[in-house]
């Protein structure tokens, strides 16, 4: 099954612009299968066999699939507007996978008669247990806006290529980042397609709009089977200095610790990059170590500082 999905109005625009719809292909191609399917299709999935990915969506997985060897691979999903991008992408890459959305009455999948979609709880978030006792009913994809005094935090979107080329291809942006230097706008497009493919329930990503422009961006890693997510950041260097990161980590960790039920927020920064350990200071982290010559951003290795704070402590600040 492919969890992801893809907002259906966001896909009409994508194809009324060549430059939009050039971009989303290439993010659909190069995001490919997550390591987590990789794993599962290796372990259950016979490759010359038949493979049906139901509620494809626009096809990531389903090319995935195709590209790792399972070549008698469909796809089928209940959209009409998901199954016309997977086509068009199709068409695109030059790829000869069915896409069907056709169903026969009772739920049955045209040409497949033997497979059967449950349809009564398609679309339906599970209910999930609360701290404390209760539960709700929430879906960990559904994209949100935040709102802070100064910022507006809202998911990715593919017209925001030029700002981020803008802000990411100054040197000193980049200095502590593992970004491409120089950065081209093949590089922002890629970025910002990753952004927009995301999978929320693991992969939160926000833009930060400030004054009507994506001055940097910011999301969660979540890891929900230790109930921990790692906070990471970025601002342009232009507007350093005037608080817009932490007021923008502050929105999304608090947000991130009822979203996901997280015990605990973590983040690391370069250790020689003091304005970035400092907004973490700044959020009630806690150092808790430093780990020698950990990363290899480019050609030298750094050492990483590691900050967090636990949802009690949190709660008391």
């Amino acid at each position: 099954m492919n969890g992801h999905t893809v907002d259906q109005d966001f896909v009409r625009e994508s194809w009324e612009d060549a430059d939009h719809a050039r971009a989303y292909v290439a993010a659909v191609a190069a995001v490919g299968l997550w390591e987590s399917e990789r794993i599962l299709m290796d372990r259950y999935l016979e490759r010359g066999g038949a493979v049906l990915d139901i509620g494809c969506g626009a096809g990531r997985t389903t090319f995935g699939l195709y590209d790792a060897g399972y070549r008698r691979v469909t796809g089928y999903d209940l959209s009409a507007t998901m199954i016309g991008a997977a086509r068009r992408i199709a068409r695109e890459r030059g790829l000869p996978i069915p896409f069907d959305a056709a169903l026969r009455r009772g739920g049955r999948l045209r040409g497949c008669p033997e497979v059967q979609l449950q349809l009564h709880n398609v679309g339906r978030p599970a209910a999930r247990p609360l701290r404390g006792g209760g539960s709700m009913t929430q879906d960990l994809n559904e994209r949100v806006e935040l709102k802070t005094d100064r910022l507006l935090l809202r998911p990715f979107d593919l017209r925001d290529v030029e700002d981020v080329l803008a802000y990411a291809s100054e040197p000193e942006f980049a200095r502590y980042l593992p970004v491409p230097q120089p950065y081209t706008r093949d590089d922002a497009v890629e970025f910002v397609a990753r952004q927009v493919l995301a999978e929320w329930s693991t992969r939160p990503a926000f833009a930060m709009v400030f004054d009507g422009h994506v001055v940097g961006g910011l999301g969660l890693r979540v890891d929900g089977r230790h109930e921990r997510a790692e906070l990471g950041y970025a601002l342009a260097r232009q507007h350093w200095g005037k608080g817009l990161t932490l007021e923008a980590a502050q929105a999304v960790v608090g947000w991130g610790f009822e979203r996901y039920s997280l015990y605990k927020v973590y983040a690391r920064a370069d250790l020689r990059n003091r304005q970035s350990w400092r907004v973490m200071e700044k959020l009630g982290m806690v150092r808790e170590g430093v780990l020698r010559s950990h990363d290899k951003p480019r050609d030298e290795r750094v050492d990483d500082a590691y900050y967090g704070v636990l949802r009690d402590e949190w709660e008391r600040a």
